[in-house]
């Protein structure tokens, strides 16, 4: 398969994405797959994933990515910890 190149940021996720979910996958992992995309994007993105129902790991910094997510982990002192409540999770984004 060849190269995505002489795209904008945003077309080239795009066009991955669709090229990743073409081979039907049993799992996704995407690392910041949406960081050039727009916010109305990310969600339309997030809700085929959602409906689509296929197992995602979503490594991301954009605080609404992060949000968005049923579990949240984060890396703290070389171990992985999970935030389990939605306030926890806010609190825990605002802290930039």
């Amino acid at each position: 398969m060849k190269p995505v190149e002489g795209f904008p940021g945003g077309q080239k996720q795009r066009i991955l994405l669709a090229r990743a979910l073409y081979k039907k996958p049993g799992f996704l992992l995407l690392d910041e797959a949406t960081s050039h995309l727009d916010v109305e994007s990310e969600i339309q993105i997030s809700q085929t994933l959602r409906q689509l129902g296929l197992p995602v790991l979503l490594i991301a910094h954009r605080p609404e990515t992060i949000a968005s997510a049923d579990r949240v982990l984060y890396l703290a002192d070389g171990c992985f910890m999970e935030l389990r409540h939605k306030r926890t999770i806010d609190d825990g984004l605002n802290k930039n």
